[in-house]
């Protein structure tokens, strides 16, 4: 591999001014520094980031920590904030935790470890202490999720406002027998969406009674096992209420295996919009989450904020809500 040694030899000059042109240092006249430029260029020069960090240069990576991509919501975000942070000379280094604490803590670890500039991270619902502390010391931003006790800047969704208007679309349709089918966590986006479907039975003045609630993992699993559990209730559920990505395609693939007309024999709403839902059957009327506003608003926020250099602002309480809609289709019908 080509290095500031090899570019030293070529261009006849110390390996110190090579450092200093690269690292555009004004002692270094401008003519040297097109020289060494195109003769990196020419060579394949790759610098050496751990001996510049050493030498005092920082970091360009931003760590991104998310539970999984296997789902639209969460790949779109981190596309779109790879892109944001590649307009903006910073680079992802992305870490998948699968919402497990153990696997969290030790990528934070080797994150802060590889003195990433900064990380943006979706936490578990219950992170070890020492992930706590950590991020406790480093720059960061917390994303959906939201830690007590951590600190510093949040961005999120109004999770409470999306299904309590969810929730009211249906109950608008004449329908009071609800299943709604959460995630069974102490995160606090599982209940605050399910506060908001509380709210609504609230502001209709209907019978909280008549609200079926299902809580289980994340998972399409969680989903199929629900609605098996929905058909066999008596009396008779009329809509289905998602708050998860994966719980709504598990639904959705035993509403097929299962040929139930919908909206005919019962109402549906998803949660996320990925495009086939626009394609599936009616149409799924669903949540439709913020992604392109949310992580573009994080991820511009953080970036700021690290080329500042402001340690208060990065660790003030700054939080940032983004709405989410109801896309209304053909899944959902009166009563």
């Amino acid at each position: 591999m080509v290095g500031a040694k090899e570019i030293a030899a070529m261009l006849g000059l110390s390996i110190s001014t090579i450092g200093r042109a690269l690292a555009d240092d004004p002692r270094i006249s401008a003519e040297t520094k097109a020289r060494v430029r195109k003769a990196c260029d020419q060579m394949g020069y790759v610098g050496n980031l751990p001996a510049r960090m050493m030498r005092g240069g920082s970091s360009n990576f931003i760590g991104l920590v998310l539970p999984d991509i296997r789902n639209d919501f969460y790949a779109s975000i981190a596309q779109t904030l790879s892109e944001c942070c590649d307009r903006n000379g910073f680079h992802v280094a992305l870490s998948i935790t699968s919402d497990n604490r153990e696997t969290e803590y030790r990528h934070l670890r080797d994150l802060v470890g590889a003195r990433v500039a900064g990380t943006i991270i979706v936490p578990t619902a219950a992170p070890r202490r020492d992930s706590v502390a950590l991020l406790k010391r480093a720059p960061h931003v917390q994303m959906l999720r939201k830690l007590p006790g951590v600190g510093g800047a949040w961005f999120g969704i109004d999770d409470e406002a999306a299904l309590y208007d969810a929730a009211d679309h249906l109950l608008r349709l004449g329908h009071r027998r609800i299943a709604y089918i959460g995630v069974s966590d102490r995160r606090s986006t599982s209940m605050d969406r399910l506060r908001g479907v509380r709210r609504a039975y609230a502001a209709h003045r209907a019978d909280a009674e008549l609200l079926s609630v299902y809580l289980g993992p994340s998972n399409a699993e969680a989903g199929e096992q629900a609605f098996e559990q929905i058909l066999n209730a008596s009396p008779r559920t009329s809509a289905i209420l998602s708050a998860s990505v994966h719980v709504t395609h598990g639904v959705l693939r035993a509403i097929r295996s299962r040929n139930i007309d919908i909206p005919g024999e019962m109402s549906f709403v998803g949660f996320g919009d990925p495009e086939w839902y626009s394609w599936w059957g009616p149409g799924l009327t669903t949540v439709q989450l913020p992604v392109q506003s949310l992580a573009t608003s994080c991820g511009l926020w953080f970036l700021d904020t690290l080329r500042e250099g402001s340690e208060q602002a990065l660790q003030a309480d700054h939080q940032s809500t983004s709405a989410a809609q109801l896309v209304v289709r053909g899944s959902t019908g009166r009563r």
